[in-house]
């Protein structure tokens, strides 16, 4: 597995309930924060949730729930946050093709 943004591979968290794979290439981590980070229990066959960080956007994808929750970002804190009764589906090959639409998502929310 590959960040999508540097392309490095992911290093992985194991824990006793899931399994977190994440980006700790320095041009990936802002705040002790990855810029992508998905969360897997029993992987690759159980995607529990994606997070992306983009300018100043995260993104949340819980796949378990059907949900996506976007947030701004500001330092390390999480502000005006918009729920998405839906998984929102973003490119791993080019994330930031989403990114127009999740603007406009906030935009109009």
């Amino acid at each position: 597995m590959q960040c999508p943004f540097c392309k490095q591979k992911l290093k992985v968290w194991p824990s006793e309930w899931h399994t977190n794979y994440g980006c700790d290439n320095i041009e990936c981590v802002h705040e002790d924060m990855p810029r992508y980070q998905a969360t897997y229990n029993n992987y690759p066959t159980n995607l529990i949730s994606r997070c992306f960080m983009m300018d100043n956007l995260y993104i949340r994808i819980d796949y378990q729930n059907n949900h996506t929750v976007i947030s701004k970002l500001d330092s390390c804190f999480l502000f005006d946050s918009v729920q998405l009764p839906r998984a929102l589906d973003v490119p791993l090959k080019d994330p930031h093709l989403a990114l127009k639409k999740i603007r406009m998502l906030m935009t109009f929310s």
